[in-house]
């Protein structure tokens, strides 16, 4: 049976866990805090986003849209930098034969779109909903769900942070742990996802047997 399966972007399809820090320092420096940002300070976030990301260095209330202006156009300029995952590129292929693929990211659309284009996965993906429109990830979630005309057992989100985990059960729908991003297993373990794989093949097995 046909499903909307939801991808977080970064940290789940492309690897750029380096380039995301390099982007946060740069723009901490740039709104006047220098903080070497580390994948620690990922790993203890919450709420998975670049803004809370600079509350959590200390980045100030009233900058952190400066901090936010310094960082997304950063991103944009290196994203090709950004590797797809192994394996990735087959699991997106293989699931949209079947399934409806869509991205929510805190990345820009045009970012991801990119990357896609480089590694000809375009056409794999139905939607994408990146930083650029508003709202939260639970409500793009929902959004995606009614405008593709999929009643919401039939969605799944899949992340690699807890707050993907939280805002896909907050939207009412299956949610699945990958262990190769930026939050550890024991922290999505904790979530309680519907699943947790290692290996971005395990995620189609999971599919067909659904």
């Amino acid at each position: 049976m046909t499903k909307l399966i939801i991808f977080d972007y970064d940290g789940v399809i492309v690897d750029s866990l380096e380039l995301a820090l390099q982007a946060a320092t740069q723009a901490a420096s740039a709104v006047g805090v220098e903080r070497v940002v580390a994948a620690n300070d990922l790993e203890t976030l919450d709420n998975v986003t670049f803004d809370d990301l600079g509350r959590h260095i200390g980045i100030p209330e009233d900058r952190i849209n400066d901090f936010m202006a310094s960082l997304l156009p950063f991103l944009a300029a290196h994203g090709d930098g950004a590797k797809v995952f192994a394996g990735m590129p087959e699991l997106l292929r293989g699931l949209a034969l079947q399934h409806k693929v869509a991205i929510i990211s805190a990345s820009e659309r045009a970012t991801i779109r990119a990357v896609l284009e480089w590694e000809g996965l375009e056409d794999a993906i139905t939607v994408i909903l990146g930083s650029d429109i508003p709202g939260a990830k639970a409500e793009k979630i929902v959004g995606a769900a009614n405008s593709l005309g999929f009643e919401l057992d039939k969605v799944y989100m899949v992340g690699d942070s807890i707050s993907d985990i939280r805002q896909g059960k907050l939207a009412g729908v299956g949610t699945v742990a990958t262990t190769w991003g930026w939050q550890s297993r024991s922290r999505l373990l904790a979530e309680q996802p519907d699943a947790i794989f290692d290996q971005p093949e395990a995620i189609e097995e999971f599919f067909v047997s659904r």
